[in-house]
């Protein structure tokens, strides 16, 4: 089995926990989290990921910043959009994610999202 690599950029921690634990049932995948924008973007530099879940409101570098990074660096890393902020979510369109999910998210789809786009 091939290794997959998630990482999630999220400041709330317990979205992290959920996805771990709704995860952990695949032996082959490997779940990164980093709670901050900055952090997130480093790995997104120096790591090669097959998802990225991506929330849009980061206390330090926001998420349509990293959206837009990525596009300028040619990285075109499948990314799953989250926010509670239905505004952000709807400017974030332009960047062509995959799905986007509105907090309070629904873990069953989110699962069923990741598991469709890594063809687990």
């Amino acid at each position: 089995h091939m290794e997959k690599k998630i990482l999630l950029i999220d400041d709330v921690e317990y979205i992290g926990f959920i996805l771990r634990k709704n995860l952990e049932k695949y032996d082959n995948l490997i779940l990164q989290y980093m709670e901050s924008g900055e952090k997130g973007s480093e790995a997104l530099k120096n790591e090669k990921y097959d998802l990225l879940i991506l929330d849009l409101s980061l206390y330090d570098k926001d998420g349509p910043e990293i959206l837009e990074e990525l596009k300028v660096q040619q990285n075109p890393i499948p990314t799953i959009v989250i926010s509670a902020n239905y505004q952000k979510i709807e400017d974030s369109k332009k960047y062509n994610a995959l799905a986007y999910f509105k907090k309070p998210i629904d873990f069953d789809k989110l699962n069923e999202t990741i598991e469709k786009a890594l063809n687990l």
